[in-house]
């Protein structure tokens, strides 16, 4: 229950070191993001210090999308980069993100990304450094995120003040930027060994597992990833007040009919663990019974935001969460 996994790290000023040239898999679901692929595509390739296998499965686009991201991989065909991409049915953003997670297997390293970002010639290679030591156990890094505008004009910078890595806080409200994430092989067996999980995110999924199988968060103040904050965008951060109280509403009234939290409090009960504590345990036969009152007052029922708390709270008494 306590944060003791998370381990705050600053790799700006740590120079890179990486014993051999490790495979990192790159997670991409896209779907009509014609505007900014090539961009991004480009930034993947330009990586250094790693070889990269792009995954990339179009979710349904009725646009130019798989035909760029064909196209832009196609410039880059070399020792140190490969790609696979394919075209299926449209699945939505947790979907088709899903299905490339518990796809994925053979690489010494896995992340996700968006469609739409720009990332630094040295974001993998930091976080592959920053995981070596855990070669041999589960393993996960994840970062301060830098929002942008359309334009890649700087926004702001969240680096999550009082992050908690802890299963009560991953019901509450999940914090991690998954396009900042990278995870070691032995966390990815895991992930194909527990198989599907009714989540809210793709990047949530590999945070429970994370923790169920006692993973440190390696989680860097840096930030590597110009993350593009659009008017399509799924979360608020950098958006006016009125669209960050929507969205706080909107999760208290509605995420309870997207976001089964009993239903995945028990499927975690059941999976094996060797991670989950008295009070970890506890908090999930609340959740997953729906007893509102010992819930309501349970300590542990903590995200490390006040807001986020309150949204918890609330959601409780109207039976939402």
């Amino acid at each position: 229950m306590n944060n003791t996994l998370l381990k705050r790290i600053d790799t700006s000023h740590q120079q890179i070191i990486i014993k051999e040239i490790p495979n990192v898999n790159v997670l991409m679901s896209t779907y009509n993001g014609s505007k900014f692929l090539s961009k991004q595509i480009e930034s993947i390739a330009a990586q250094c210090g790693v070889s990269i296998s792009l995954t990339i499965r179009d979710d349904g686009s009725n646009d130019r999308t798989p035909y760029l991201a064909k196209k832009v991989s196609g410039r880059y065909r070399d020792k140190n980069f490969a790609y696979n991409i394919s075209c299926g049915a449209n699945l939505g953003f947790l979907g088709s993100f899903e299905k490339l997670l518990l796809d994925a297997e053979g690489s010494e390293y896995y992340a996700f990304s968006d469609q739409d970002d720009l990332w630094e010639p040295c974001k993998l290679a930091k976080a592959v450094a920053a995981l070596q030591p855990y070669a041999d156990e589960p393993a996960l890094y994840a970062s301060s995120v830098s929002i942008a505008d359309e334009k890649l004009q700087p926004l702001s910078k969240n680096v999550f003040p009082g992050l908690q890595y802890t299963i009560p806080a991953e019901f509450i409200r999940h914090r991690l930027a998954g396009h900042t994430m990278v995870w070691n092989e032995a966390l990815q067996k895991r992930i194909r060994q527990y198989g599907a999980i009714p989540v809210w995110s793709h990047d949530q999924h590999v945070a429970l597992v994370g923790l169920l199988t006692g993973a440190p968060l390696l989680m860097d103040t840096a930030s590597y990833v110009k993350h593009r904050r659009l008017n399509t965008s799924l979360t608020p951060g950098g958006g006016s007040a009125f669209k960050r109280l929507k969205h706080e509403w909107d999760l208290i009234i509605n995420r309870g009919n997207k976001f089964n939290r009993p239903k995945l409090a028990t499927r975690l009960l059941e999976l094996p663990s060797s991670s989950l504590g008295i009070e970890d345990r506890t908090f999930l036969n609340l959740v997953s019974s729906e007893k509102r009152i010992p819930l309501l007052f349970n300590p542990s029922l903590s995200c490390g935001i006040i807001v986020g708390d309150l949204e918890a709270k609330l959601s409780i008494l109207l039976g939402r969460f």
